[in-house]
């Protein structure tokens, strides 16, 4: 019941904005349609934190199985970054990397160091303007960069990704954003579908907000991943834009929360 409460309330006060110059791929998980323009250079940067619960579970400690009570994990990527830089109207490379340090509420088991985990390069293409109820469309394809990376985290195969974005104007304010792709790790031979739906209306011409839902379907022995998310974006000038939100997960494998807050900025 708080869960649906919740997605209520955020659903009650969404926004994206569309008058503004700048035109993020962040704060929510949906990427937008949108490329930066010809010779245009942004980057985007934040924080977030998760928390994870494992409830009473076993688990080895110095080889010796035990039963763990209430163990959670915590976990803070900082920075979260995107640089975008158009080489054509339509056209933009992306680089995106961060930081990411788990910890646990029990001293009996050790976190790991702030390391980086594995960047990716890639390109977004917008198609498509979009015409009445027909969508705007862009796709996106990155691959994960091979050995680059914390010693526990790199990769040894290029790992793609690949999705479409789809946004519709529904009115001058509201608009949907919605996203579907497929990823693939090589090491783990792992396959992911995974998806995501934002939804958004003009608060103010500086303020707004998003309400957004995304998750995963694995095509192996891992577990769907579900979770919704909303936060508020302040326009500080046609090129600045910061951010704030928050989500809950929706599946015993999601985060029981997750905070964050970022900053993006366009350079003309």
């Amino acid at each position: 019941m708080k869960k649906i409460l919740f997605l209520f309330l955020i659903l009650a006060s969404v926004n994206i904005l569309y008058s503004q110059e700048i035109i993020t791929d962040r704060p929510d998980k949906t990427e937008s349609v949108e490329t930066v323009g010809k010779g245009k250079f942004q980057i985007e940067m934040g924080m977030e934190y998760t928390s994870f619960s494992f409830g009473n579970s076993l688990g080895y400690i110095d080889t010796t199985l035990v039963t763990l009570t209430n163990l959670k994990s915590r976990n803070l990527t900082l920075p979260t970054t995107l640089i975008r830089y158009g080489i054509l109207k339509n056209v933009e490379l992306r680089f995106a990397f961060d930081f990411d340090k788990q910890s646990y509420n029990d001293d009996r088991f050790e976190g790991g160091e702030l390391g980086l985990n594995p960047p990716r390069v890639g390109a977004k293409i917008h198609l498509y303007d979009g015409k009445e109820y027909l969508p705007a469309i862009a796709f996106i394809g990155s691959v994960s960069i091979p050995q680059l990376g914390a010693k526990d985290k790199k990769t040894d195969y290029l790992n793609p990704e690949f999705l479409f974005a789809f946004s519709n104007d529904i009115n001058d304010d509201l608009s949907l954003g919605y996203n579907l792709g497929i990823e693939h790790s090589y090491d783990d031979k792992a396959t992911n579908l995974f998806y995501s739906v934002s939804l958004g209306i003009g608060l103010t011409p500086k303020l707004g907000a998003f309400a957004e839902l995304y998750g995963n379907f694995p095509n192996d022995d891992y577990l769907s991943d579900q979770n919704i998310d909303g936060g508020f974006t302040y326009l500080i000038n046609n090129n600045l834009q910061i951010d704030v939100y928050g989500g809950i997960g929706l599946s015993t494998v999601s985060n029981n929360f997750m905070l964050g807050t970022g900053i993006a900025y366009k350079f003309n």
